[in-house]
């Protein structure tokens, strides 16, 4: 692959396709642990199962749907997207991943372990994006200084909630 061919690649996608493919063996791990240590499934009344998944779903569209169309709008890469769900977290499609995804399946496979990976989820997710971070920071300057001290990164920070 060319030097170019990689640079676009990294400015699409960053971190995601590394992301992903660990998040999915984070769930694996947690998930057949929980089966294998055998511990009680979630005991859940249906209704709150479904409006609990109801919610994972539309906060999952909106960041995921929202933070897509906001950076095909914005030009990907090419200027400071600070629209859409990028008002409120600096990186809304790998939270969907962190928490609405990890919540949704949990609640689907009613695992109490698969949920309580978002710990290390988190955590990796955090080590992860500062390569990007660093990045975003050559490229904006001042700009996404301001932008981070305002805005959560994966989670929204009270100062963003408060300028809406």
């Amino acid at each position: 692959m060319s030097a170019g061919l990689k640079a676009m690649y990294r400015q699409i996608f960053g971190v995601g396709p590394v992301g992903v493919c660990a998040t999915i063996i984070v769930w694996m791990v947690f998930y057949f642990a929980g089966e294998g240590l055998s511990i009680p499934k979630m005991a859940i009344h249906p209704v709150l199962r479904g409006g609990m998944l109801f919610i994972f779903l539309i906060d999952a569209v909106y960041l995921l749907g929202g933070g897509i169309t906001a950076l095909v709008r914005n030009g990907w890469g090419i200027k400071l997207v600070t629209t859409g769900p990028y008002q409120f977290i600096r990186h809304p499609i790998y939270s969907v991943l962190i928490y609405s995804a990890t919540g949704a399946l949990a609640l689907w496979l009613y695992s109490w372990l698969l949920l309580a990976s978002v710990i290390p989820l988190s955590l990796f997710w955090s080590w992860l994006v500062q390569k990007e971070e660093r990045y975003m920071l050559e490229r904006f300057g001042a700009a996404y200084r301001a932008y981070m001290e305002r805005t959560g990164q994966f989670f929204p920070s009270m100062k963003a909630l408060k300028e809406e």
